[in-house]
């Protein structure tokens, strides 16, 4: 970046079996938490289309 900070980015995956709740992010680290339905996920990446191919 151009003040000299590193930036990485990166996204996990989990495959979730049962779950009660709502996913809270931190509002620190973790910006926004979901979940989703294989058959209605948001735009993937690349990567992001990958890993829902594994998962299936």
């Amino acid at each position: 970046m151009a003040n000299g900070d590193h930036f990485y980015s990166y996204t996990a995956l989990f495959r979730v079996t049962g779950w009660s709740g709502t996913p809270v992010p931190d509002s620190l680290e973790i910006a926004d938490a979901q979940f989703f339905s294989l058959d209605h996920l948001p735009p993937l990446t690349r990567l992001g289309r990958k890993a829902q191919a594994w998962l299936a």
